[in-house]
């Protein structure tokens, strides 16, 4: 007996450290992407090559009332909220996959059973009573449970870069709808100062007309001018309360509380000299759609090595242990742990699905092909993700120049209106002219605030395209804490709701991205 149990404890021990040795399944390498080592974009005294570092980009506005904006959109968005939500959902499903490495199956039961048995049994009616405990456990002898920590450890870090992707995103969005609330509520002045401007001249074109000195026509031409810049008033203002309701939303909070928020004195705000978007490599680091993108791969890569070692037999250790006792004759169930009452039994378990490789195999190439996908559109995320930085930096360059060319037409326009309007008082230029620079200067003042608007869109453009503003995160927790005192009180998530070590991973700097379970 004791050589016998000896032996099976041998190979026991054997069977571990046999299904230590290795896993199935290829090593995950990494695309190299065809990107340049410099931007096509040209040169300008606007934009410099030097790693970036503004990880609170927003900042450098020098708009306090923005900086607010970015904290309450933070703390309160509801899509950053679900995707925090994930990132606790990926913790459990890594909690899940770890335990597969333990015994799978451990049971503790019990079984109470009256019968009534036929003559000429002596004990017709008797109870019989049992206790034990079951246990299964599937060695891990191709790697396939410790494959599957991979994948789910792989897709926790890509939630989380998921989770840094949409941040990446609201606070884009939060201060680009910031900044268009600014350039309505600048035009509108506009086109109320110019409404005044022309209300004038059609009162000045009256009085011409009433003295005779003039035809009815200018009086009608200059109220056509005045009525259409009036039109235009609506119409920015409609646009400004579309502004505030969408940023209401991004942020969570009513549009009123937000309107007495934005009463604060305000103007577009002002870009810098110039800003440092670094190289195309880095991008491989500090964008979080990249990251996300390669660890969706990684988890993928994982999945081809399970689905390997279901075309090998799979060993499992089954035991059993418990007592057994019955009151039938002169025993009595209250001797349920009676030695004579135990009993046990374990031993090796081998399975082997033999007849069905057509149906694995084709599994095996499923998970490759959606491996292959997988690294394809990493390459993609890539390629896109470098020319929407220089989609966005071009733009940002040439706003520059064109907002120049638009003030120095503003200031002729101005120069010009006065002049016009002397002259048609002296009876030297007909109203014609006078109409035409009204006109000109109305259009160009709108398009010049338009222009500078477009500035500051595009220097948020150029930072959503690098991917900064994620490194905010890092002494920051995923979930606000009524939600997650909510969780908590709903359900037992011991510590997977506490900051975790990958929070703060990577947060101060781009060069030490958050990171997977080892290969």
């Amino acid at each position: 007996m004791i050589f016998s149990i000896s032996r099976l404890f041998g190979a026991i021990f054997l069977i571990l450290a046999v299904s230590s040795c290795g896993m199935l399944g290829p090593k995950f390498k990494k695309p190299c992407p065809n990107i340049s080592c410099v931007w096509d974009i040209g040169d300008s005294e606007k934009l410099n090559q030097d790693p970036g570092r503004d990880c609170q980009w927003w900042k450098i506005l020098d708009d306090p009332l923005l900086n607010d904006l970015v904290a309450i959109g933070y703390n309160q968005n509801l899509t950053l909220q679900t995707a925090g939500i994930r990132v606790m959902e990926a913790r459990a499903i890594l909690g899940i996959a770890v335990g597969e490495l333990y015994p799978q199956e451990q049971l503790l039961g019990a079984d109470f059973t009256t019968f009534r048995a036929s003559p000429p049994t002596p004990d017709r009616y008797f109870n019989e009573l049992s206790v034990g405990f079951d246990a299964v456990w599937e060695l891990d002898l191709w790697g396939k449970y410790r494959r599957g920590v991979q994948a789910a450890g792989s897709n926790l870090v890509a939630s989380i870069a998921s989770y840094d992707d949409v941040m990446v995103a609201i606070i884009a969005e939060v201060s680009r709808t910031y900044v268009l609330i600014r350039s309505f509520e600048e035009r509108i002045l506009l086109a109320t100062k110019n409404a005044s401007i022309q209300a004038r001249v059609v009162e000045l074109t009256r009085i011409l007309f009433e003295g005779g000195t003039e035809s009815e026509l200018d009086t009608l031409q200059a109220a056509s001018v005045l009525h259409n810049t009036e039109a235009l008033i609506p119409r920015l203002e409609t646009s400004l309360n579309q502004a505030i309701n969408a940023l209401s939303v991004l942020l969570n909070i009513p549009s009123l509380t937000l309107r007495e928020i934005l009463d604060r004195p305000g103007t577009i705000p002002t870009a810098p000299p110039e800003i440092a978007i670094g190289l195309p490599a880095e991008l491989l680091r500090r964008r979080p759609d990249i990251r996300q993108a390669e660890y969706q791969a990684l988890a993928q890569c994982a999945l081809i090595g399970i689905a390997e070692s279901e075309l090998y037999p799979s060993f499992s250790l089954i035991g059993s242990i418990g007592w057994t006792g019955t009151d039938a004759g002169t025993a009595t169930i209250g001797n349920l742990f009676n030695s004579n009452n135990y009993r046990y039994d374990f031993g090796p378990s081998i399975r082997w699905n033999l007849f069905n490789y057509g149906r694995l195999k084709n599994q095996v190439r499923v998970e490759d092909a959606r491996y292959e996908e997988l690294l394809t559109d990493y390459q993609n995320t890539v390629i896109n993700a470098v020319g929407e930085v220089q989609d966005a930096a071009i733009a940002y360059v040439k706003s520059h120049e064109e907002t120049e060319s638009l003030r120095k037409s503003v200031e002729a326009a101005e120069r010009s209106l006065e002049i016009s309007i002397e002259q048609y008082i002296e009876g030297l230029a007909t109203y014609q002219r006078v109409l035409d620079t009204t006109r000109t200067l109305t259009n160009q003042q709108d398009q010049y605030v338009q222009a500078a608007t477009d500035i500051i869109t595009n220097l948020i453009a150029v930072y959503k395209a690098l991917g900064g503003g994620w490194e905010t995160r890092c002494t920051r927790e995923f979930i606000p804490r009524p939600v997650k005192y909510r969780m908590k009180c709903r359900t037992d998530w011991g510590h997977l709701l506490d900051c975790h070590d990958e929070v703060k991973a990577g947060c101060h700097s781009i060069t030490s991205p958050i990171r997977a379970p080892d290969w």
